[in-house]
């Protein structure tokens, strides 16, 4: 029985099970963004030519989920994550005890669109999940499941309609924006520690409220938490990945 779900108010979209995409996805924290990326040599003007769905028009921080204009299989994604952090995790016994199908989704609404942004995002303590979610996730709701779209990656769907994604040990595929790939991150429990800290109280909007105001307080400890993650010892490349997110909050906020 074929499964159809909901990407946005007007778009659909059939869920195919027993494909994903190969793809390794990526956590790129500079850009609070999951991506998963496209296999072909296209740049990416050439790449929203030859493919169809949301897109990120003018770097708005629209996410974007592009189909292949051949088959209208799901191709590439891209999420930006919100800047508002849950610190509960009420909602994820509900979310693991759904269903989780393997496969992709084809588009059937054969057109442009654009899609809601994500409400909130959640940090498992022990950095072996990462969740962006809208509000509708949030909700106890019968009619749920996860579609498992690449290694790691499930979309989540409740009533039909898409409201979130889950990327699982979200360590293992930490970057940055120049690609910079982590070694060994997931051992390194000063990391693990500082990411989680880092979602949950440095980007954050009361956080960013205080900083606007130049607070000392926060810089103190936006200082505190370089200061902890040296660069001579654990995952030297998942730390200095963070030291210099925070190193550019700095800069950003108090130069």
């Amino acid at each position: 029985m074929a499964i159809f779900v909901y990407l946005s108010d007007n778009i659909s979209a059939e869920v195919v099970p027993g494909y994903h995409l190969r793809t390794r996805p990526e956590w790129i924290f500079d850009l609070n963004s999951i991506l998963i990326s496209h296999e072909t040599p296209l740049d990416q003007e050439q790449y929203i030519g030859h493919t169809i769905g949301s897109t990120d028009w003018f770097w708005n921080g629209f996410d974007e989920l592009r189909f292949n204009l051949h088959n209208f299989l799901l191709d590439s994604v891209r999420f930006n994550g919100p800047e508002v952090t849950i610190d509960t995790d009420d909602w994820l016994n509900l979310w693991q005890a759904a269903p989780q199908i393997i496969g992709n989704l084809r588009l059937v609404t054969l057109q442009e669109f654009g899609l809601e942004r994500f409400d909130v995002r959640w940090l498992h303590p022990k950095a072996s999940l990462f969740a962006f979610l809208r509000n509708i996730a949030l909700e106890e709701t019968q009619d749920r499941f996860r579609l498992c779209i690449a290694q790691d990656v499930d979309l989540l769907f409740s009533g039909q309609r898409f409201c979130g994604c889950l990327l699982h040990y979200p360590v293992r595929y930490l970057t940055d924006a120049e690609g910079t790939q982590v070694a060994d991150g997931e051992e390194d429990q000063e990391l693990v520690a500082a990411l989680h800290e880092y979602i949950s109280l440095m980007v954050v909007e009361p956080t960013v409220d205080r900083m606007l105001e130049k607070d000392s307080g926060t810089l103190r400890a936006i200082q505190d938490l370089v200061n902890r993650l040296p660069e001579d010892r654990g995952s030297a490349s998942g730390r200095k990945i963070v030291r210099k997110a925070l190193e550019d909050v700095v800069d950003t906020f108090y130069s």
